[in-house]
């Protein structure tokens, strides 16, 4: 994911903490990322922020 996003900006962010939040299928695989409606929006963005950082 973090090689796929560097330099991702505020929008792609976003979008991707929306993911975290909502979950869903079909972007990595057919295997469905579990949603996780209690994380805030906030901390779903900061949770984003750190795997970019993470790039091989």
């Amino acid at each position: 994911m973090a090689n796929k996003y560097a330099g991702a900006d505020e929008a792609t962010i976003a979008k991707l903490a929306k993911k975290v939040i909502e979950g869903g299928s079909g972007v990595w695989g057919e295997v469905p990322m579990t949603p996780h409606p209690n994380v805030t929006e906030q901390e779903a963005k900061d949770m984003v922020a750190y795997i970019l950082l993470l790039k091989k």
